[in-house]
């Protein structure tokens, strides 16, 4: 695996961030799959929410919370690509619990991607 210095906060916009050599396309994939395939495990959630810090969290939050990332990174890949700076994200999705993510979880459906 290659890397490169990465930018933080600190150092300038035009800073090259910290990469690597892997597939983009693989790295969503993988990531996809396993969420998918801890999601399977919560039909027997029983509907309270788990307290962790100073968050609570329930599987439709993890979710959400999940394809809210990666609709951030494909984001900041398109802006990137198009050579745009990407926006800060200031918003801080594990301090909110909204209705929906207290929703009970019901599996019935296969995965169908593939």
């Amino acid at each position: 695996m290659t890397t490169t210095t990465g930018s933080t906060p600190d150092t300038a916009p035009d800073s090259i961030p910290a990469t690597d050599d892997r597939d983009p396309a693989r790295i969503v994939a993988d990531m996809v799959d396993g969420v998918l395939a801890l999601a399977a495990t919560w039909t027997a959630w029983d509907g309270r929410p788990v307290p962790a810090d100073d968050r609570v969290h329930t599987p439709h939050k993890a979710i959400r919370r999940v394809a809210d990332h990666l609709v951030d990174h494909l984001a900041e890949m398109e802006a990137r690509l198009v050579g745009e700076e990407t926006p800060p994200d200031r918003w801080h999705a594990s301090a909110t619990t909204t209705e929906a993510d207290l929703a009970p979880v019901g599996c019935t459906r296969r995965r169908s991607r593939r």
